[in-house]
């Protein structure tokens, strides 16, 4: 702020320094590259040989400071010794003077701290907005102290001078109270499109910034269904495998991006064989759970969702670091043609309680060497050899409409895919999967809802399931409604409808497909109810 400061500082010496008089020890400060102007200290506690004192950096003295100036200081303090005093200074490098009165020099590297803008309320950004740029406002936003909820209105609807990546970094000053929000303005329809290695807005180790794409005050709800309008389009055009469009993620520090959401966007990249993610949760590394710090209670809520390989990707580090209470509702990845995702729609790796909801994924419809899954939990390929990668627990995937996931090469196509869990609880209710078909050869297969095993519970209750879709022929694995994985997991499957026709060449066909032996006590935690199975 532009207030004066008061700095503390600690100063011993054998033989004690002035307490009283015009020889005690003094700050010096200036504004910029300005003369020097200096106080005496008052001591607040201790002695002169071990003591707490306090000086006042006073702004009047150095003609009123803004923001944007650089407050440069130092301290120095000399010793009762006579008749040839010592003195020192803090910074001390370069320093030449006589007395603690008479500096000839002051230290080459003195301390420092900029005079930062305070925000709070709402600011306008655009060509005629009191920032130019959304650049501009984010680093103003970097380097400014925040005295209340922060909102940038996007007037204007493109932004053509950006500089990418767009990065919004943490702020000590962020809170629940003192947030950040990014949307357009009341009847504007803003996008920003250009290139970036990286990604296009990035929230690195940035807690509490919400980017709302909605210029409307709409609410979204999963039940009754509610969507907000999408008016912010945001898109990348580099064709780096390595980038996204939107991220957060934690820095190379360790600093988390938590309680943030990524709402009511268009968000898009330059294709479904290039654009590594769109939607990025992730360590230091787009697309890497690596040096990730707990990213948690972030939300990716109604955003449409095209042209990636990942829809959606966030990983937490490891099974004791992991990312906990993300939501991932109402989304729509569903675009048809060259729009489509390439390979997964919401992978979840390393995460404790996400929230999967909602949302619709449809048209995943691929020919090249890599598996097709709208959904995976856990792991980031469906093989019946490999049960599980980055365990993640306490999954909830509920209400989401899936149709069409086909593989027509020689790999897996699975709707809804979770790897074993050790722990914890995950259920899997009232979701739609349809059209789930591959031409399965050598541990590859298609399956609606499968589960890798393990001894946490795997709840599968009142979902509709059809495994069906253009002949193939060149299968040597079966296609299955619900395939589970393991020796002897604890499953309770009640009420599901679930039907598997069509013929892949292999003629294996199944309603509920166990990789258990026959050995007795195997299926003593198998809960099978109530289910609805038709086959052909």
């Amino acid at each position: 702020d532009s207030s004066s400061r008061i700095v503390t500082a600690t100063i011993s010496d054998l033989t004690g320094v002035p307490t009283i008089g015009s020889l005690r020890p003094r700050i010096y400060f200036r504004k910029n590259a300005n003369a020097y102007v200096s106080n005496p200290g008052t001591l607040v506690s201790g002695t002169g040989q071990n003591g707490t004192w306090s000086f006042t950096i006073n702004a009047l003295q150095m003609g009123g400071v803004a923001y944007g100036d650089v407050v440069s200081y130092f301290i120095i303090a000399q010793d009762n010794v006579t008749p040839t005093t010592n003195f020192g200074s803090n910074p001390s490098s370069g320093l030449v003077a006589t007395n603690v009165n008479a500096v000839t020099t002051p230290p080459t590297t003195p301390a420092s701290y900029p005079i930062s803008f305070t925000l709070n309320g709402t600011y306008t950004v655009g060509a005629s907005g009191f920032y130019p740029t959304l650049t501009a406002a984010a680093n103003a936003y970097n380097t400014s102290c925040i005295g209340g909820p922060v909102t940038f209105s996007l007037i204007d609807a493109s932004y053509p001078s950006e500089t990418y990546p767009i990065t919004i970094n943490a702020n000590a000053f962020a809170s629940s109270v003192n947030t950040l929000t990014i949307k357009p303005a009341n009847g504007v329809t803003a996008t920003f499109s250009g290139t970036s290695a990286t990604g296009m807005i990035v929230l690195n180790g940035a807690d509490y910034v919400t980017i709302d794409g909605s210029n409307g005050t709409t609410v979204n709800s999963i039940c009754p269904r509610v969507q907000a309008t999408r008016n912010l389009i945001v898109e990348n055009t580099n064709t780096s495998t390595a980038s996204a469009v939107l991220s957060m993620n934690t820095t190379s520090g360790g600093d988390a991006a938590t309680n943030n959401q990524f709402m009511n966007c268009v968000v898009i990249g330059n294709g479904s064989l290039t654009t590594g993610v769109a939607i990025n949760i992730s360590g230091p590394t787009i697309g890497s759970g690596a040096g990730a710090n707990g990213n948690s209670n972030n939300n990716i809520i109604n955003n449409e969702i095209a042209r990636a390989q990942v829809g959606v990707f966030s990983a937490g580090q490891s099974a004791t670091i992991r990312n906990l209470n993300n939501r991932y509702e109402l989304n729509e990845l569903d675009s048809t043609g060259t729009f489509i995702i390439g390979r997964v729609g919401i992978m979840s790796l390393f995460e404790d309680g996400p929230s999967i909801q909602g949302n619709t994924l449809a048209n995943f419809n691929n020919s090249t060497s890599t598996d097709q899954i709208a959904i995976a939990v856990g792991n980031n390929a469906a093989t019946n050899s490999v049960t599980t990668l980055a365990e993640t627990i306490n999954a909830v995937i509920a209400g989401n409409d899936i149709n069409g996931v086909v593989q027509t090469n020689t790999f897996s196509a699975v709707g809804i895919l979770v790897a074993a869990t050790s722990t914890g609880t995950t259920t899997v209710s009232n979701n739609m999967v349809n059209r789930v078909f591959t031409n399965g050869t050598a541990g590859d297969f298609a399956c609606g809802i499968y589960y890798g095993g393990g001894a946490g519970q795997f709840n599968v209750y009142n979902n509709t399931v059809v495994i069906s879709g253009a002949a193939l022929t060149g299968a040597s694995q079966p296609n299955m409604a619900i395939g589970i994985n393991g020796s002897t997991p604890s499953v309770d499957i009640r009420n599901n409808i679930l039907v598997c026709t069509g013929s892949n060449g292999f003629n294996g066909n199944t309603g509920i497909r166990l990789a258990y032996t026959s050995t007795l006590g195997n299926y003593a935690y198998l809960i099978i109810i109530n289910n609805n199975i038709f086959v052909s």
